[in-house]
């Protein structure tokens, strides 16, 4: 004789609650999948165009504090080519005045984002718009001074033959 290790209604509820459970985790992996779907985008939009790991870019949020965040998440949701520029001005200069001021290092984010077709010069805009995200990560006067010595050092104002600044170039 075969015996059962559970009775019908002792099975079917088990189903049931396996089935329930089945079902618990994946409404939870589509709630978190679609509240997070901002965020996730613009980290990719940002490391794709640098063509570096996200949890690079996602770091970086992490460290700015979840309003900062929120504001360079939006403003990339918002206005993507334009917000653009300022999250991967943002992102070079929290790899090379927070995470790591070694030389080597800063000369081979300078070579990344010059790659990418953008300026290694860090004008006041620029920096600007850095402090306030980063604002949490590094000192404003101390971001400001660090960009001071990286201009005299890795990017001297050029100047052209008509006397114009060359430094203001950004991808479109």
């Amino acid at each position: 004789m075969y015996y059962s290790h559970c009775t019908t209604n002792q099975c079917v509820k088990g189903f049931q609650v396996l089935i329930t459970i089945a079902a618990t985790i994946f409404a939870t992996v589509v709630v978190y999948k679609f509240l997070t779907r901002r965020v996730r985008h613009a980290v990719l939009h940002v490391a794709k165009t640098l063509n570096v790991k996200p949890a690079l870019i996602d770091g970086m949020l992490t460290r700015m504090g979840k309003s900062r965040a929120q504001m360079l998440v939006n403003s990339l949701a918002s206005f993507p080519n334009e917000a653009l520029n300022d999250a991967v001005y943002t992102f070079f200069m929290y790899r090379i005045f927070v995470v790591n001021r070694n030389q080597k290092e800063i000369k081979w984010w300078i070579e990344r984002i010059e790659s990418k077709g953008f300026d290694r010069h860090l004008d006041i805009a620029r920096v600007e718009i850095s402090s306030m995200h980063l604002r949490n990560c590094i000192d404003a006067f101390e971001l400001r001074s660090l960009v001071s010595e990286y201009n005299e050092t890795y990017a001297p104002t050029r100047r052209r033959a008509g006397g114009s600044d060359d430094s203001a170039h950004q991808r479109p």
